[in-house]
């Protein structure tokens, strides 16, 4: 079959295969998986679901376990029962569907006027009482709305827009339902840039975007990002590798990698990140330097003359030539050797036994649980070792501090031709930074932007820029390394 390689004593399944199996598990909502639920109140809450729990929708607990084995995207709205009960029952409507479910009850007459309402509660007849008498005989919330709106005295002579607002208002409150959302990594960014922005450095989606772009993250890549966005860019970046290749996470106070298990990663996708501290890093690139710098110093030690090697310096070939050019080599040749890593020093089979030691770490089962993960992914002083000796091709830093520091350091970690960027809430260190690049030659092609995004309103008559969008938030610094 066309697609299939068949070996000598197995069939293996394309790479093609594989994904689109993990691509229906992961459609679909299982035991233990987190869903970003979107309520019609306008929160955004990223749970876990697990069988036989209770999600807290308002005042209000109902159990989870309507959601297992739903597609993501699936709509649920809350019904309450004769006992007063409350659940949540699966809706085939769309969200869209749902928002316009009303759109027959409006009917604005034209030349319509809201100045004669006197909003003093007299229009409406129907009080609470009958309200709860209809629940308990078990009507819907989108029949209890349009009860409210037939039993209003002014319902009919306002405007349209009013109209469209007043049901708007009776369906917050009557007619409740979240959507299940998949947990993406913009869509979990954007409930934190609603929430809580200072957590992810007031980094908006747009911004998002370049970060990923620009650092040139694809499969097979080997990316050395420093991530201060409470692990977000650190899934991001995993889940754009799909497994293949390998993602260095450096952290500043400790390992932060919940967001692996907030996007429902699958095992091939967390098995390429390895985490460190900055700290650890710059450790060990200062002794790969140091070492780099010694076996440069080796050769010139060597060759200055010595008073045992005769009284003739100006031909030190004769009286035995071929012994002094074996004395003067030999050593050359026994230092590089030395100074050099384990991975390097054995041409013959180093790489592969520095990817032996990274597949055997990297097919480790994941451990459950976020803190036995995390250490999962913690790497020793040896595989910090052996991953710098093979280089990296992109970086990626988002701190709140100046990247300026260590950057001269984790630019030398690349290879030549790798892409960087980096982000900064303030112009001045990116500034400094990209001066530094220019005075030391160390990165062509620098660019240093401000992203700009603002959301619209689109409706008929009434398309306008929202008046509460956020001001550019953020900057970046991309360019390509070099080699002086």
């Amino acid at each position: 079959v066309a697609g299939w390689a068949r070996g000598p004593s197995r069939v293996t399944a394309p790479s093609g295969a594989l994904c689109v199996r993990h691509m229906s598990d992961l459609l679909l909502i299982r035991d233990g998986s987190h869903v970003l639920l979107a309520f019609s109140s306008g929160e955004t809450r990223l749970q876990r679901v697990r069988a036989g729990e209770r999600l807290k929708y308002g005042k209000a607990r109902v159990s989870a376990d309507a959601l297992l084995g739903c597609p993501f995207g699936t709509t649920f709205l809350l019904v309450t029962d004769s006992t007063g009960g409350t659940s949540l029952a699966r809706d085939s409507r769309t969200i869209e569907e749902l928002n316009s479910m009303f759109d027959d009850v409006v009917s604005g007459q034209a030349g319509a006027s809201n100045k004669e309402l006197v909003d003093d509660g007299s229009a409406q007849s129907m009080g609470e009482a009958h309200i709860k008498r209809l629940k308990v005989g078990g009507a819907s919330g989108e029949e209890i709305v349009r009860a409210l709106a037939s039993s209003s005295k002014t319902f009919a002579g306002k405007t349209a827009f009013s109209q469209e607002k007043y049901l708007r208002k009776k369906a917050r409150k009557h007619v409740q339902f979240v959507l299940a959302r998949m947990p993406t990594a913009l869509a979990v960014l954007d409930m934190y840039m609603e929430s809580a922005p200072q957590k992810v450095l007031n980094l908006r989606r747009d911004t998002f975007g370049m970060l990923l772009s620009l650092s040139n993250v694809q499969p097979h890549a080997r990316v050395l990002l420093v991530d201060g966005t409470n692990g977000l860019l650190t899934a991001a970046v995993a889940q754009r590798l799909g497994g293949a290749g390998l993602l260095l996470s450096v952290h500043l106070h400790g390992p932060n990698l919940q967001a692996l298990h907030w996007l429902n990663l699958n095992s091939e996708c967390t098995m390429a990140v390895r985490s460190c501290s900055l700290i650890a890093l710059l450790r060990h690139t200062l002794q790969l330097h140091s070492s780099a710098a010694a076996e440069r110093a080796k050769p010139a030690a060597v060759i200055a003359p010595s008073p045992t090697m005769g009284t003739d310096t100006t031909n030190p070939t004769s009286g035995g030539g071929g012994s002094a050019n074996e004395a003067t080599n030999m050593p050359v040749a026994c230092a590089s050797s030395e100074a050099l890593p384990p991975s390097a020093a054995d041409t013959s089979g180093g790489a592969e036994a520095v990817f032996d030691r990274g597949s055997a770490v990297a097919g480790a089962e994941p451990q459950a649980g976020g803190v036995r993960a995390q250490r999962a992914c913690e790497v020793g002083d040896d595989e910090i070792d052996g991953l710098l000796a093979l280089g990296f091709s992109s970086l990626i830093m988002a701190t709140r501090d100046s990247p300026v520091p260590v950057l001269p350091e984790l630019l030398k970690l690349l290879r030549a031709g790798s892409s960087f960027a980096l982000y900064a809430q303030h112009l001045e260190p990116l500034a400094e930074a990209h001066h530094l690049c220019t005075s030391t030659l160390s990165a062509v092609r620098l660019q240093l932007l401000e992203s700009w995004s603002r959301a619209y309103q689109v409706a008929p008559n009434r398309t306008h820029p929202h008046m509460s969008t956020y001001p550019p938030t953020g900057y970046v610094l991309s360019g390509t390394t070099v080699t002086a």
